[in-house]
């Protein structure tokens, strides 16, 4: 954590005590903001993704986390190694993040460190790890196919005597299954 930010004897030591002829400079403001913003702790938040390109080859991945319910965004950047494979727009997360202020034009962004996907994302990311855990084990390989059985034209039924009961029978065989044909053994 940097160093407090020191304010000139000739100004306000605060904010509260700076009038329209006494101001801070825009620096200062920016300078104290940054140094309040540092203090923050890591905390975990939860949103969608929006605005998101993956970016090569660069070391940073830049997004906007939005709000589940609110209209309220954040903008977001995380360590290209951060990133998962399936990130992208739309993925509802839970990311772990430190609040980061950039003095240079005064923006608020979050710092992300790791990157959990929530709700139906997160059951699509662990059916992604599992098929390609699986593919890496050489179980969707040719070789480890083998061929279905088809299913036969003909079944056998055996049904009572009655005009009803057949009836039944071949009804369901129709609407029921595979292609099948009823015949009569008498």
């Amino acid at each position: 954590m940097s160093s407090q930010v020191v304010i000139p004897s000739d100004l306000p030591q605060l904010a509260a005590e700076t009038t329209a002829d006494r101001p801070w400079p825009l620096a200062l403001l920016s300078a104290k903001i940054s140094e309040y913003v540092a203090r923050m702790s890591a905390m975990w938040v939860e949103g969608e993704v929006l605005q998101y390109t993956p970016r090569g080859s660069s070391r940073v991945q830049f997004f906007t986390l939005r709000d589940l319910e609110e209209q309220v965004s954040v903008n977001c950047k995380a360590w290209t190694n951060v990133v998962p494979d399936e990130f992208a727009e739309g993925s509802r997360v839970v990311l772990r993040v430190k609040p980061d202020y950039w003095v240079g034009n005064g923006s608020l962004s979050l710092q992300v460190a790791e990157i959990r996907f929530a709700g139906v994302g997160d059951l699509l990311a662990r059916l992604e790890a599992l098929r390609k855990k699986l593919a890496s084990e050489g179980l969707f390989s040719p070789t480890r196919s083998f061929r279905s059985r088809s299913c036969p034209g003909v079944s056998g039924l055996f049904v009572g005597q009655t005009q009803r009961r057949r009836t039944t029978s071949s009804s369901t065989l129709r609407h029921g299954g595979p292609k099948s044909t009823l015949r009569s053994a008498r």
